[in-house]
């Protein structure tokens, strides 16, 4: 059952090539986070992958202590964030006795700093990966979208964070369109528009108004409201653009 806790009775190695995962959540260690408590000397290496609990994601400033042991040396080769938010980080510090994360958020306003922050250089080098259109991780939505909505590009996750409902009239036909998303919080180089097609080739901007606001750590959920207009018969979407 996860999360919990597990016991070594004897010394601890990981060497290049293992990973070690701990779930973060709650601050209750071995009930609402990972512990790992090692009664003798642990030598770290290889990967550290963090994993944010869906259902109970970490507070901004919490402190999690998922790895104890009598002494440690060593470092981990390469530190994973596996959260539903790429704006979630871990500053982490290694002593003598063990691992501290505490839960941080990565303040960018633009799509440079975003992808910067988020890629590797092996994977800024590679268009294909880290590009404003590219899909790493194959969940239908490209970085840009991942940056504007608040995703994570090297997690896999269609949350249905983009709700579009119709209103219709007495006689069931369609008169406004209903929409609600995330948008994250700062960004200043991006905009968004609900767009109508009849044929899915040519697009049309639906006038739309703000007529919710929900404020969380990284995003701000916005509802909007717009008529849907001619044809009756058509197609709807989000559309995220960069700002000239």
């Amino acid at each position: 059952n996860s999360p919990g806790r597990i016991s070594i009775e004897s010394d601890f190695i990981q060497e290049t090539g293992g990973e070690l995962v701990l779930e973060l959540g709650g601050t209750v260690p071995g009930d609402d986070y990972d512990l790992v408590t090692v009664n003798g000397a642990a030598t770290l290496g290889g990967c550290l992958r963090i994993e944010c609990l869906e259902n109970d994601p970490p507070a901004m400033g919490a402190i999690f202590t998922p790895f104890v042991a009598t002494s440690m040396t060593g470092v981990f080769d390469e530190v994973v964030i596996d959260a539903l938010s790429s704006r979630l980080l871990f500053d982490l510090m290694i002593s003598d006795t063990g691992v501290t994360a505490t839960a941080n958020a990565l303040d960018v306003s633009n799509f440079a700093d975003w992808r910067t922050a988020v890629f590797n250089a092996e994977e800024l080098a590679d268009d294909t990966v880290s590009g404003s259109l590219a899909d790493p991780d194959e969940d239908g939505l490209v970085n840009l979208m991942e940056y504007a909505l608040d995703g994570n590009p090297k997690r896999f996750h269609q949350p249905g964070l983009i709700a579009l409902n119709f209103q219709r009239d007495m006689e069931g036909k369609v008169e406004f369109v209903l929409a609600e998303f995330p948008w994250a919080n700062g960004t200043s180089d991006i905009g968004y528009e609900l767009q109508s097609s009849a044929d899915l080739e040519n697009w049309v901007r639906l006038e739309s108004e703000v007529t919710g606001i929900a404020e969380a750590d990284f995003t701000t959920r916005l509802s909007l409201r717009a008529a849907f207009g001619d044809p009756e018969y058509s197609y709807v979407r989000l559309s995220v653009f960069k700002r000239p």
